[in-house]
């Protein structure tokens, strides 16, 4: 996974969880870059200005407070042979319960995958977790899971699942546990091995992993319909960017 080649393209990007910690570092990306004809990023509330948006970029916001209302706000859209990118995700705290955490970590997600299919979109990017698994007995990975294999069954032309560990960063809301788990890898990062499958991530190396597996062609993933990256894959896919 070392070699990158580019080429600008008329076709569009759509994003869901746009103004969450990775979703935001990759609309950014997308936008300042010329593979794109049109970024749509999907949010509850209209966000910042995004950096980078200039003339040769066109960044539209769709502001859907309810995404019960998602299949409505999107039919207009023209994603044939879109990129679609789901980065959409919450916490139990957040969520309230384990039934409000599923409807937007899985239904959410799993019904903005049904409608960008049906428009056209023909490859679907996949923000998850390490560890997911539908039979996992931990409740956050089994929706995970869940949710992977449910995707797949949509047989998009590509799918490529990103499974990033604890994500380094600074959330826009505060969370507890996070905030008291990267303060401690702060501590601890020299006495872990570099290939450690749960060592913790820069989210800027996952949005920047997801930007190029989309914009480019890497060799490991040519002609696979479904590519999972690994903890460590998103480590090697960005070797440059200092941690």
């Amino acid at each position: 996974m070392t070699a990158f080649q580019t080429e600008p393209r008329q076709k569009s990007a759509i994003v869901i969880g746009a103004t969450g910690l990775v979703g935001g570092l990759l609309v950014e990306k997308l936008v300042a870059s010329r593979h794109y004809r049109t970024v749509y990023q999907i949010v509850r509330q209209a966000p910042d200005t995004i950096k980078g948006a200039n003339r040769d970029q066109s960044l539209e916001t769709i502001v859907i407070a309810d995404f019960e209302r998602l299949e409505k706000m999107l039919t207009r859209l023209d994603l044939h042979d879109a990129d679609a990118f789901s980065t959409l995700g919450t916490t139990l705290k957040q969520a309230g319960s384990k039934q409000q955490f599923r409807q937007v970590d899985f239904t959410y997600n799993l019904q903005f995958a049904q409608i960008v299919k049906e428009l056209g979109a023909q490859h679907f990017l996949l923000l998850s977790a390490t560890g997911a698994h539908a039979d996992s007995a931990v409740f956050y990975n089994r929706i995970k899971g869940e949710l992977e294999r449910a995707i797949e069954q949509l047989c998009f032309d590509r799918l490529s699942i990103f499974q990033p560990s604890l994500l380094l960063g600074q959330h826009r809301d505060q969370r507890f546990m996070e905030n008291m788990a990267q303060k401690v890898f702060s501590l601890s990062e020299r006495l872990l091995p570099a290939d450690w499958r749960y060592r913790p991530i820069e989210a800027e190396r996952v949005a920047q992993a997801m930007y190029r597996v989309a914009t480019s062609l890497i060799p490991d993933s040519v002609n696979q319909a479904k590519v999972i990256y690994s903890n460590t894959d998103l480590l090697n896919l960005t070797l440059e960017i200092p941690a």
